[in-house]
């Protein structure tokens, strides 16, 4: 084999990875604003992005599923569990 085929071989099998993950859908995170309406048929997830033994608002991640099958990712606040009365 040539130094050209051998090349050209190495840099396809380098650029297959890149090019399964183009394949995949990009899904968009959306923030929830109060009183939206949301379509949710099936939750994948809920993350925390804050320690939530952390007192006061922090925010969490939800992977969700709509009536269509389509997935969605929202980013919502809610309190943290670490508050302690008095």
């Amino acid at each position: 084999m040539n130094t050209q085929v051998k090349i050209a071989a190495l840099m396809l099998v380098s650029a297959l990875p890149l090019m399964s993950q183009a394949a995949e859908p990009v899904v968009e995170v959306e923030h929830y604003s109060y009183g939206q309406t949301l379509d949710v048929k099936e939750v994948v997830s809920i993350q925390a992005l804050q320690p939530e033994s952390s007192c006061g608002v922090i925010e969490k991640k939800i992977t969700y599923k709509d009536s269509q099958g389509q997935e969605h990712e929202m980013v919502y606040e809610t309190v943290g569990n670490g508050c302690q009365n008095g």
